[in-house]
């Protein structure tokens, strides 16, 4: 019977260099700013009624964050509706005697005088009542903005004023959209030129975001 050999196996482990090759890389100073930052204004004079927010959490755009007494803004609004349904009665009246002069100068027994006086009187009322329109508009949109809510979605700052205080018209708490958000930093040209002769580079690498 034939004898088995055994015969020894020895492994070597090649390791093969693998050619890899760094970026250039530019580090200047900067900071991290909100992409977007907008400052709330209430448009309206008068005594904070309600505040929605206390300041570091996050709203959606539209959301409810203050409001303003509105009473004094109801009123005037129907203060100006009162106004144009009186200038809309006196403009129907108007019409009427326009048309009744026109009438009776057609049938030759008006005057001319009149019925000229009468269109006057007419378009004068309709001016009025556009005009009346127009006071209306400004109040609904003056009652509007007794609510203050946030144009954007973000982080909202604390406000500045407190429930019962009394406030103007002008601008104050910022809203600031931390998602994203966004680097900024300053470089001089001779700075820039300096920092691509010594990486062998004519034009700044990518970017990229490292922090300490």
């Amino acid at each position: 019977m034939a004898r088995m050999k055994t015969v020894a196996l020895s492994l070597a482990l090649v390791a093969v260099p693998v050619a890899t090759f760094a970026e250039p890389a530019m580090r200047f100073s900067g900071r991290v700013e909100p992409s977007r930052t907008v400052v709330i204004a209430n448009h309206r004079n008068g005594v904070v009624e309600d505040l929605h927010f206390t300041g570091g959490e996050k709203v959606a755009a539209g959301d409810l964050l203050a409001v303003i007494d509105p009473r004094e803004y109801e009123i005037a609004l129907r203060i100006a509706q009162a106004a144009l349904a009186e200038a809309d009665a006196e403009l129907r009246f108007a019409e009427d005697d326009a048309s009744r002069q026109a009438e009776l100068l057609a049938r030759g027994t008006g005057s001319r005088v009149a019925a000229l006086r009468a269109d006057i009187a007419r378009d004068t009322a309709a001016a009025q009542r556009d005009r009346r329109r127009a006071e209306v508009d400004a109040a609904l949109l003056a009652l509007e903005r007794t609510s203050v809510n946030a144009p954007i979605g973000g982080t909202i700052s604390p406000p500045f004023v407190i429930e019962g205080s009394f406030v103007e018209a002008k601008a104050g708490t910022v809203i600031a959209t931390l998602d994203p958000v966004r680097v900024a930093y300053q470089v001089s040209y001779a700075e820039r030129e300096r920092a691509l002769a010594a990486i062998g580079a004519a034009t700044p690498p990518r970017c990229s975001q490292t922090s300490t």
